[in-house]
């Protein structure tokens, strides 16, 4: 949000969180004209309420990313709406994996053999008898000081119980829900420390696809959203964001030298046909290798 002061311009830019702002659009708008489609921002902040209509939509300069909301026309939305079902699945996974751990119950249960009185097995408990059952079963559990078999007075047979979180199928689909959410952001999955079946030989290559696919592209929308602000083009600079120190971004001396025998290669062969003076090819030289 612009903060224009009178007779100083713009004075300060306010950040405004997208689960803080809704966005109100007119119902029918002439795309050819130079209409808004904006009816109206409603901002919630500190308990109050802010409607900006006609001009004053205008304070708010929208930075958005490449993520469509196709449920609701091609209207932008937040990539982690997208991501509802995968946030909630390692959510109910994790809690599914501490309740296996912390409250496992019995590894083994000692149930009656078809020998014995079958109209006892068949008699309904009552809810103090159930009760007192879950309460005795709440005691069963794989840490220190839990109970790990179900023992009963009658004749009884053993039956294990499996229920670990492998066989359950929880860590690999945490693993799919992860890789689902690294991909709507761009993220390889090598520089999350997860196996990308030998796609990269290493993890600074992996870092510079990230930041090549994903932070960049974006990091360029928000650069665009500053020329607006700013109008920078009509005062003649605009706003580039640079990445250039990084060390997944730097080629390796490897890289250098191989580039510049190409380089060489390519500049030779042009002077032997004559598209270029040897001046010329030292000029193009000095400057590949400022």
């Amino acid at each position: 949000m612009v903060i224009v002061s009178i007779g100083f311009g713009l004075s300060s830019l306010i950040i405004i969180p997208n689960s803080c702002i809704t966005t109100t659009y007119k119902n029918a708008v002439d795309i050819l004209s130079n209409q808004l489609i904006i009816d109206n921002y409603t901002i919630n902040l500190f308990g109050k309420t802010w409607v900006l209509r006609g001009d004053d939509t205008k304070k708010i300069v929208e930075i958005r990313d490449r993520t469509l909301n196709l449920k609701t026309s091609y209207r932008p939305y937040s990539r982690i709406d997208g991501l509802k079902y995968p946030i909630q699945n390692i959510i109910a996974s994790i809690e599914s994996r501490n309740q296996i751990i912390v409250r496992r119950g019995a590894d083994v249960v000692f149930s009656p053999e078809s020998s014995n009185d079958k109209g006892i097995n068949a008699t309904m408990l009552t809810d103090p008898e159930v009760k007192n059952i879950q309460d005795a079963y709440s005691k069963y559990g794989m840490l220190k000081g839990y109970w790990h078999a179900a023992i009963f007075k009658i004749p009884t047979k053993v039956q294990r119980i499996e229920r670990s979180p492998k066989e359950l199928g929880l860590l690999d689909g945490e693993d799919q829900d992860i890789r689902a959410i690294l991909r709507a952001y761009n993220v390889p999955a090598t520089v999350f420390g997860l196996k990308d079946e030998n796609k990269y030989n290493t993890y600074l290559e992996g870092k510079a696809e990230f930041y090549e696919d994903g932070v960049i592209p974006h990091a360029g929308i928000i650069s665009e959203g500053f020329d607006s602000i700013f109008e920078s083009q009509k005062y003649g600079y605009k706003f580039l964001i640079d990445f250039s120190h990084l060390q997944c971004m730097q080629r390796s001396e490897k890289d250098k030298a191989a580039a510049l025998q190409a380089q060489v290669n390519a500049l030779n062969s042009a002077m032997e046909t004559g598209l270029l003076t040897i001046d010329e090819a030292k000029d193009n030289l000095k400057d590949y290798l400022r």
